[in-house]
């Protein structure tokens, strides 16, 4: 197989990725981090934005954002397709609206996914805790805090030695979701609080990961659920159709007058007022 480097800005399929066989992907050991304190200086806004000794995460289930307030928060799994990325970002430029990249860990040991966060980072963009390993943190799949611990606070490691040593990240969100036959996943959540990350969840997907999905049916299965405070949930992964619509989408949203910001934008602004109970799952 090919190394990343050779395949320049196509990236790696999803087959390799998921196999863990692409040049680079190989997991290497990092230590957990300790409990990090956040701290951070807000924007200035017209808004009142909480503090930021107030922002810390305490190992919230975040399902969506406040209803009565005209913001929408558009996120973006995964991010191993190379171009997606690349095409989300200008399609941010063009519209003036960041995003949330849930991006996963171990893509930062690769020289092309390092150079492409940091660009993401650039531009004014959030980039969050996606795990280390793309692990499914539910009890039918990881289930030793050790090992959750590793996913959690690996991906802030990565972050700090090839991104940016001041970076601190604010949100999990598991792959796959957050609970599994009713019942979320208590590593998870105890490695949440004890990391200050709160837990993202979504409220809408396009679905753009089924095999059966086209672009039409990423827009078609969201279109009408672009409400006020709504999570969306996108992939951008090699072959995945959710970018080739993501611009429609957002134009929509703006046409109802709801604003899309990213989702420590959103904590700033106090907006995430509806959290999940932990013996409920989100899927």
């Amino acid at each position: 197989m090919k190394s990343v480097e050779s395949r320049g800005e196509i990236g790696i399929t999803r087959r390799a990725f998921l196999a863990g066989t692409a040049a680079g992907a190989v997991s290497v050991f990092l230590n957990p981090v300790d409990a990090l304190a956040r701290t951070f200086t807000t924007n200035s806004s017209t808004e009142s934005l909480i503090s930021a000794d107030k922002l810390a995460g305490t190992g919230r289930i975040i399902g969506r954002g406040d209803i009565t307030k005209p913001y929408i928060f558009f996120t973006i799994d995964d991010c191993y397709g190379i171009k997606a990325v690349y095409e989300s970002l200008d399609i941010g430029d063009r519209q003036e609206v960041k995003f949330t990249y849930f991006v996963i860990g171990k893509l930062l040991r690769i020289p092309v996914y390092r150079k492409m966060v940091r660009e993401i980072v650039k531009r004014g963009h959030r980039v969050e805790n996606h795990t280390v390993d793309h692990a499914m943190l539910g009890p039918r799949h990881t289930s030793e805090l050790p090992k959750v611990r590793f996913e959690i606070g690996g991906f802030l490691d990565l972050m700090k030695e090839y991104v940016d040593p001041d970076y601190q990240d604010h949100f999990v969100r598991p792959p796959g979701g957050v609970g599994i036959d009713g019942k979320t996943f208590e590593p998870l959540i105890d490695t949440a609080k004890t990391d200050h990350l709160d837990i993202a969840g979504w409220s809408i997907s396009t679905n753009g990961t089924s095999r059966e999905a086209t672009p039409a049916t990423s827009y078609n299965n969201v279109k009408d659920r672009l409400k006020n405070g709504r999570i969306v949930l996108l992939h951008a992964n090699g072959i995945n159709p959710d970018i080739a619509v993501f611009e429609k989408l957002i134009i929509t949203a703006k046409d109802q007058g709801i604003n899309p910001i990213d989702m420590l934008t959103g904590l700033e602004k106090g907006l995430f007022v509806h959290y999940i109970s932990h013996n409920s799952a989100l899927k």
